[in-house]
């Protein structure tokens, strides 16, 4: 539902945003960075949209560029926020429900490897793996550095998305190519890093 209001208030607005995208003029990346922040920092907002027009606008190697600082800096927004405001909360929930207690902990036990893997699936929302870092006190090193890792291949879905549907060129297979190829190269590292530790 949120999908549908977001793509209906683009599309009552479209003739600006084409305009904006067709446009060679960029007056100051650092805003646009800063006002894309901001609204992907908003739970609920899909960075789906945000990007695919990211990549229309600067392209994909630009765009994956732009997408990743966007994303990554929204997620540290989330984070601060919430660590913050909703650590006592956050050990209540604890202390109240051993399932929640027990996955914490495993998750702890693998937390770069399980935080990596949770960036990159499609339909775990962003924002819910942000909130749960701040609220049960992940490592900010750590939080940063997976979020940005596992963020590469779905911020360059998006922008490789975005700028294929501007100049027409459906070539979906490029997208599931990228998807899978970065995923094949994780997991490869993860398993490599499981048989030295294991001997």
């Amino acid at each position: 539902m949120i999908n549908i209001l977001v793509l209906s208030l683009i599309w009552l607005d479209r003739d600006q945003l084409f305009s904006w995208i067709a446009s060679d003029q960029d007056r100051n990346p650092m805003i646009m960075i800063l006002i894309l922040t901001i609204i992907a920092a908003v739970p609920g907002i899909p960075y789906g949209i945000v990007g695919g027009i990211v990549g229309a606008k600067y392209g994909i190697i630009e765009g994956s560029i732009y997408n990743l600082i966007i994303s990554s800096l929204a997620a540290a927004a989330i984070y601060g926020v919430t660590r913050y405001l909703l650590q006592s909360w956050g050990r209540a929930l604890l202390a109240k429900s051993n399932m929640i207690e027990r996955c914490n902990r495993m998750i702890h036990n693998h937390l770069f490897w399980s935080l990596i893997i949770a960036r990159m699936i499609p339909v775990l929302p962003a924002v819910a793996i942000n909130i749960y870092a701040g609220v049960f006190r992940i490592p900010f090193g750590t939080f940063i550095m997976t979020t940005f890792i596992g963020k590469i291949p779905i911020m360059v879905v998006y922008a490789y998305v975005g700028d294929n549907l501007w100049s027409g060129a459906y070539q979906w297979v490029m997208v599931i190519a990228i998807y899978l190829g970065f995923l094949t190269i994780v997991y490869s590292i993860y398993k490599l890093f499981l048989m030295r530790r294991s001997s």
